[in-house]
């Protein structure tokens, strides 16, 4: 079986998080930057980034083997 895309949506943990992110979460979204370039690098990662005009959701889409290594990617 060849590769299979996966669609990700990610929600911020409040509405104003783009606006109001503390130091410590700051840190941790420095930190999953790192880890989507990592996932881009592999080939695991093609598309990831916020949606402008909403709530601050973040998208991505993934090439995996199944839906448990995409799901392993999201968690």
């Amino acid at each position: 079986m060849g590769p299979t895309h996966f669609f990700y949506l990610i929600h911020p943990p409040r509405p104003t998080f783009v606006h109001d992110a503390t130091p410590d979460e700051r840190a941790i979204m420095g930190a999953h930057f790192v880890y989507l370039q990592e996932l881009a690098e592999r080939g695991k990662l093609l598309l990831a980034g916020p949606l402008l005009d909403g709530p601050g959701w973040g998208i991505g889409i993934f090439k995996t083997a199944d839906a448990a290594e995409a799901r392993s990617f999201a968690e």
